[in-house]
C-alpha cells in the first residue's frame, strides 16, 4: 500500500518538474509535430488519462475525450494537470486497508469494450502511462532543442526534500 502512495506522489512531483520547464516554452512552440503526434497533444494526454482512469474507478465510463483543443492557454493545462495530480492522490488517500486496493473495477474501454481490472492494477498502469509519455515529451523536447527537464528519476524523488509535499 505504501508503494502505491509513494508510487502516485512521485508522479506528481515528476508532473510538477515537467510543469515547471514546459511553462517557460511558448505555447506556439509546443505545437510541434514527433514522431508521437503534436507535442502538446502528449502533454495534455498524461493528464487525460488520469481523470479517465478515475472516471472509470468511479463507474464513469468516457464518451468524450478531451484534447489540447480544449485547452487554449498553458494556464489551462496547467491548472488542469495539477488539478488531476491532486484528485489521483486525494482518490488514493480514501483507501484505508492494503486490500481496499484489489477491489475489482468493470469499465468500458474507448471502444466500447467491456474490461475489468483491480484498482492497483490500474495504478500501476497510470504510474507506467505517465513515466512513457513523460518520456517522449523529454525526449521531443531535446530533438527540438528545447529547455531540458529536471530529474525526474525515481531515487531523485526519494532523495528530494519537497517529496512529502506531494504525499
Amino acid at each position: 500500500m505504501r508503494q502505491l502512495i509513494e508510487m502516485v506522489a512521485f508522479n506528481a512531483w515528476a508532473n510538477e518538474r515537467f510543469r515547471s520547464t514546459l511553462k517557460l516554452i511558448p505555447l506556439a512552440k509546443l505545437n510541434i509535430e514527433t514522431p508521437y503526434g503534436l507535442l502538446i497533444e502528449r502533454i495534455v494526454h498524461v493528464f487525460i488519462s488520469v481523470n479517465m482512469w478515475l472516471d472509470r474507478i468511479e463507474g464513469n465510463s468516457a464518451k468524450y475525450v478531451p484534447s489540447a483543443k480544449d485547452y487554449p492557454s498553458w494556464e489551462e493545462i496547467e491548472s488542469s494537470w495539477i488539478a488531476a495530480d491532486r484528485r489521483l492522490i486525494e482518490f488514493i488517500k480514501k483507501y484505508k486497508n492494503p486490500e481496499d486496493f484489489d477491489e475489482i473495477i468493470k469499465y468500458y474501454s474507448l471502444k466500447n469494450d467491456q474490461f475489468e481490472a483491480s484498482v492497483s492494477n490500474i495504478l500501476i498502469h497510470l504510474s507506467h502511462h505517465q513515466m512513457y509519455h513523460r518520456g517522449q515529451i523529454a525526449m521531443a523536447l531535446r530533438q527540438n532543442k528545447l529547455p531540458p527537464v529536471p530529474s525526474t528519476d525515481g531515487i531523485a524523488f526519494f532523495r528530494s526534500e519537497d517529496k512529502n509535499n506531494f504525499l
